[in-house]
């Protein structure tokens, strides 16, 4: 359960703050965690392409969409479309040591922190949110609006 607690903002008088308590995984570290602890229980991973979902679902018992926004065209659903995003990870500062991880919605910034080996964290840091931009390359112009501390 989340810890929620409402803070003062010295920002900006409309400012909206939150604070939540929730559990944080580094996928970084978790990823390759998952994918012993199924290849352990002998899981196999293929690697296919596919025009449909259907395919898969009349093969295997389980299937785990992964897929993003191009689950537009293996599901046939018109509703999804793409949101591009582009993020900065940087090594965890001193100054920052609370871990309190940000998000300021209304200006689509989060700063995430995320625990490390030894103690030794990063922060994600990010401030793009664009509707319909297919493009997969990293952007000069948005990594000059991600604050970077």
């Amino acid at each position: 359960m989340q810890e929620v607690t409402e803070i003062q903002s010295e920002i900006e008088e409309s400012f909206p703050v939150m604070s939540a308590m929730v559990p944080l995984i580094n996928p970084v570290f978790y990823r390759p965690y998952l994918l012993k602890k199924f290849k352990d229980l002998k899981g196999e991973l293929k690697e296919e392409s596919i025009n449909s979902l259907d395919t898969l679902m009349q093969l295997y018992p389980i299937v785990i969409n992964c897929s993003g926004w191009e689950a537009k065209y293996l599901a046939d659903d018109g509703l999804v479309y793409p949101i591009r995003g582009q993020t900065e990870i940087v090594t965890k500062q001193p100054c920052l040591e609370n871990n309190c991880s940000i998000n300021v919605e209304h200006k689509n910034m989060y700063v995430v922190f995320r625990p490390g080996e030894q103690g030794k964290g990063d922060c994600v840091m990010g401030t793009t949110y664009q509707v319909n931009n297919f493009s997969r390359e990293p952007s000069i112009e948005d990594k000059q609006i991600i604050p970077v501390f």
